[in-house]
Formats: C-alpha cells, structure tokens, sequence
C-alpha cells in the first residue's frame, strides 16, 4: 500500500487545487491519507476536516508552526509508526502542486520496488528558478547529468543530483534516516544519500 503524505502550512487557495488534482488524476491510491499541517492556525486545520475528511484525508498537526525542517522531520517520524507497517511506499506531495497528467502510482512503485538504488521517483514540475527557465526545464539545466533508462513499457531519468520535496514516490523505510534540521535541509539529505555512490534519484 501506498500512504499518502500532504503537507501544508496554511495555503487555503492553494490545497485547494492540489488534492483534488491528487484525487483525480493519480491511480493506485489504496493505503491511508494524510495531511501534516504546519500552519499554526487551529481554524486553518478545522477547515482541513471539514473540507478534506469526506476524501478520507486524516489531519495531523498540533500548536505553533515548527518551520519547514522540523515540520518535515515530525511527518517523517510520525510516517515511520507502527500504525502504517502495512505500507510500503509514500506518495509526498506539497500543498500547491496541481496535477495536470495522469500518473500511475502503482507503476512507480513498480519501477522502484525492482531498482534498490533508486532512492525516489519524483515528477517533473515547470520550470522555475531563472536558470531552469533559461535553459527550457529542469532536465535541459544539466542535460549530461541525466541517463536515460527503459525497461519494458517503463521509461524514466536516473540522476545524483538531489532528492527532492516535490511530488514523489519513496519507500516508507527512508523516512528511518529522519530529517535533517536547520539550514539547506534539503540539500544536506541529499548529500547523506550520495554518499553511498551506488544512489540514484529517478525523474
């Protein structure tokens, strides 16, 4: 099973595109749903019930905003309990990503379940930062960092680039290693995982 793990930090407008996007346009979501809430707001996580416990979202989150490091490391310990052994696999999704294709989850986890070295399998955003939009997407900033791989009807891009926070599939056990806090967390987690040369990031 594959568990659900939203997090957010008061985006109303935002949540509100998202996970109706998730719910429509992701396949194979058969394990728990949750939203990490970090925005401090007790009518803000009210609202979350209200407007997301009919989708079978279950909200998590209690007193002030922690910050997005130690937001990330109160999800990942709470991912990594007892309650939710039965499931293998996370689909990590921030509050204001809208899917616009279909996705197959179940053939991620496919692809991942098969490939130890894969430390995740994220999906491809827009463009963003000037450098990305300079060179046409994210791929095309470092085309020579990406190796294309195929194995049978499954295509994607392996890299050791980074792990990303953007919508992604990754084993439930990662969430073991916890989450760095403080400055550049992101960054420094993927350094942890490239120490080990044998890791790879999929796209």
């Amino acid at each position: 099973m594959i568990v659900v793990a939203v997090m957010t930090d008061g985006r109303a407008e935002c949540i509100e595109a998202a996970i109706p996007s998730l719910l429509e346009r992701v396949a194979g979501l058969d394990g728990p749903r949750l939203i990490f809430d970090d925005s401090g707001d007790r009518a803000y996580r009210r609202w979350l019930r209200r407007r997301f416990g009919p989708d079978g979202f279950t909200v998590r989150g209690q007193g002030p905003r922690l910050g997005q490091d130690l937001a990330l490391a109160a999800m990942w310990r709470q991912l990594g309990a007892a309650e939710l052994e039965e499931c293998g696999w996370v689909l990590h999704l921030e509050d204001d990503f809208v899917f616009e294709r279909d996705v197959d989850s179940a053939a991620i986890r496919e692809v991942l379940s098969g490939r130890p070295h894969l430390a995740q399998m994220a999906l491809v955003r827009q463009a963003w930062f000037a450098s990305e939009r300079r060179a046409g997407g994210i791929v095309e900033r470092d085309p020579d960092q990406y190796r294309a791989v195929r194995a049978g009807r499954h295509r994607w891009l392996e890299h050791r680039l980074w792990f990303t926070l953007n919508p992604c599939v990754y084993r439930r056990s990662l969430c073991d290693r916890g989450w760095p806090r403080g400055r550049r967390h992101e960054w420094r987690f993927s350094r942890r995982l490239c120490a080990d040369p044998r890791t790879r990031f999929g796209l």
